[in-house]
Parts: C-alpha cells; structure tokens; sequence
C-alpha cells in the first residue's frame, strides 16, 4: 500500500470511528442503527451477556474531571480504582468496583459496569461520602428473564444512593481514580486523588466502545427496539 492509500485508509478509518463516536452521544432516539454487541437474540444468553458486563467493567472512562482548588481537569479512559502510596506506583489491574458502606453502614460494592456517575459530597482524611448513581441497577439475569424496553430500564433500573468510601488506609496508601491516557492501550499513567475531586461536581461514568464491546452490555433486542434508545449510529448523506 503507497503513502496516499495509507493515508486514505486512516482516515477512513478515522471518520467511522468518529461517527460512531457521534452517534453514541446522541440522546435523542431515532431511526439510527443501534449501537448492541449482540448480533441477533441467540447472542443474548446469560453467559454471553454475563462476559461481556465483565468487559464493560475494564472499558469505562471519565472525561475533563475538575479538581478542588484548580482550574485543571483530568481524563482517564480503561478506569478503575487503587491505593496508591507515595511512590506512586501502579497495580498490573485496578479495581473495577467502587467499596464502601451505605446509609445504614452495611457493606457495598458496585462494579463499575452499572456505575453512571458519582459525585463528592464531602471528605475527611479518612473517608469520603459520596453520591452515586447506578444505571442499569439489574443483574445480566434479571435483564434476560424481564426483556425491560429502553424506557423501562431508565425509569426503573436506574438508582440513586448515598455512600461512604475510605480514602485512606492505616499504612498510608490514599485512593485513585486510575486509568489511561488513551484507549488503546492499558498501561495506566492518570492518577486522580479521590479527595482531591470538586465537591458536588456529578463526574459522568462513560461508555468507551470497542470491540467485543460495540455497545452497552445491557442493549439487548427488547432494549434497542425501544425509539427512545440513545445509542445509536447515523450517516449522514
């Protein structure tokens, strides 16, 4: 292949990724083909869709996270969370679930598949109290056995709740919100000091498509012929 075919072909390359880019963030709805990692519903069984919850766990990102006291934002993409001490050196693997106890003081923990969003409330040195909100709040099995629409899944599976997570451990090692620069890669070099984040900043838990993943794990055939469903690819003529 000569220079100018090459360069064709990147940039081919390029415009589809970013039109499928656009048509994720659409929220509108519409006739657009929808974005599903499934082919057809034989795809959809509880170990297929359970493999690929898994996977949307390690392809999550965050974009332009404001900190407290600066102007300067931070992005992370492949996110997850880790104790980091001073050295500031990286697990092979973060965390892909957010611990800590609820309202009543029991233990929670949520994988970063259903997490939508968080936000500080407030910090000590300790711990942090967050808000979170989960979308879809649903199992892969109960998705399969309910066959929920678009607009059931939003109105019922989508949670609010209130959460204390420790910031600090005994030996001194303070929680990250980790990841990478970019998304083709997973060697991990963004650090983000959980305590440090804008207080009632709600920070958007992000969808960062590619393959196997080429959609929500949670868009099923019942879910995506629902018009109101957001993720959706357009060509424009």
């Amino acid at each position: 292949m000569n220079n100018f075919a090459c360069k064709c072909f990147l940039m081919g390359v390029g415009l589809l990724l970013t039109a499928i880019w656009i048509g994720a963030l659409d929220v509108g709805g519409g006739s657009g083909k929808p974005l599903t990692p499934y082919d057809d519903d034989k795809q959809e069984s509880v170990s297929n869709v359970t493999e690929l919850y898994n996977v949307a766990g390690g392809l999550r990102m965050v974009r332009n996270v404001k900190l407290a006291g600066t102007a300067a934002t931070r992005t992370a993409y492949r996110m997850g969370f880790e104790f980091l001490d001073a050295s500031g050196v990286f697990q092979q693997e973060p965390d892909r679930s957010l611990q800590g106890t609820d309202s009543s003081g029991k233990a929670f923990m949520v994988d970063l598949a259903r997490l939508e969003s968080l936000k500080l409330l407030s910090s000590t040195s300790d711990e942090v109290r967050m808000s979170i909100t989960l979308f879809p709040d649903i199992t892969p099995e109960k998705l399969l056995a309910i066959q929920p629409s678009y607009t059931d899944l939003s109105q019922r599976y989508r949670t609010t709740s209130v959460i204390r997570v420790p910031c600090q451990r005994a030996d001194g090692r303070k929680l990250f919100l980790v990841g990478t620069t970019w998304s083709g890669t997973d060697k991990l070099t963004v650090a983000i000091l959980i305590s440090s984040l804008q207080v009632d900043e709600v920070i958007q838990i992000r969808e960062d498509f590619g393959p196997p993943l080429r959609g929500p794990w949670w868009a099923i055939q019942s879910v995506t012929k629902d018009p109101t469903y957001p993720y959706r690819l357009f060509t424009k003529k």
